[in-house]
């Protein structure tokens, strides 16, 4: 009887060991899964914390990018109104020109002619100053125009390439804002 008690204790002890040793290696396994698990986990949210900053940059820039077609409409909206005006106030200098000069000769030197005579010179040359400077704004007008036109593709390429998020529209008012009063400054 002894003999097989000592013989059931030693078939018990080694069952024993035996499920022990599973059981560590279950539980080596199961840290090895963890370990792997946690690192794939930090290798994860860096990966997210370098998008969100990217995000970040690229919000950033975009909102710089709207800011400045902003700028840039508002400046063509303000270069278009003083072309305007330019072209209202040489058009009047051009219907006056349309008169022909009637040339006096003074019956008298006096200074009253002479300075009238320098003012008509004056004016004339007042005249094609101000003919270049309406040459010279309408260059810059385009230019802006090209620039402001440059911007808003860039930002629509920056908003197509964005991904939309919670809460935010697709288009923002800005954009909008740019493409209509542009339309108004081409107009």
């Amino acid at each position: 009887k002894r003999e097989a008690l000592q013989e059931r204790m030693e078939l018990q002890l080694r069952e024993d060991t035996s499920t022990g040793k599973q059981a560590i290696a279950r539980l080596e396994v199961a840290d090895k899964e963890a370990a792997e698990a946690q690192q794939a986990l930090e290798a994860a949210s860096r990966a997210r914390e370098a998008l969100e900053s990217e995000l970040k940059m690229e919000v950033h820039r975009k909102k710089a990018a709207e800011d400045k077609a902003t700028e840039l409409t508002d400046r063509v909206f303000e270069l278009s109104r003083q072309i305007l005006q330019l072209q209202v106030s040489n058009s009047r200098d051009a219907a006056a020109s349309l008169v022909p000069p009637v040339l006096v000769v003074p019956a008298s030197n006096n200074e009253a002619d002479a300075e009238d005579a320098q003012s008509v010179l004056a004016a004339e040359a007042e005249a094609r100053r101000l003919r270049l400077q309406v040459e010279a704004l309408t260059k810059q007008k385009n230019n802006l125009e090209r620039e402001a036109s440059r911007l808003r593709n860039r930002v629509d390429q920056l908003q197509a390439a964005a991904p939309a998020r919670p809460g935010q529209t697709a288009a923002p008012a800005v954009s909008a804002a740019a493409t209509a009063a542009a339309a108004a400054a081409a107009a």
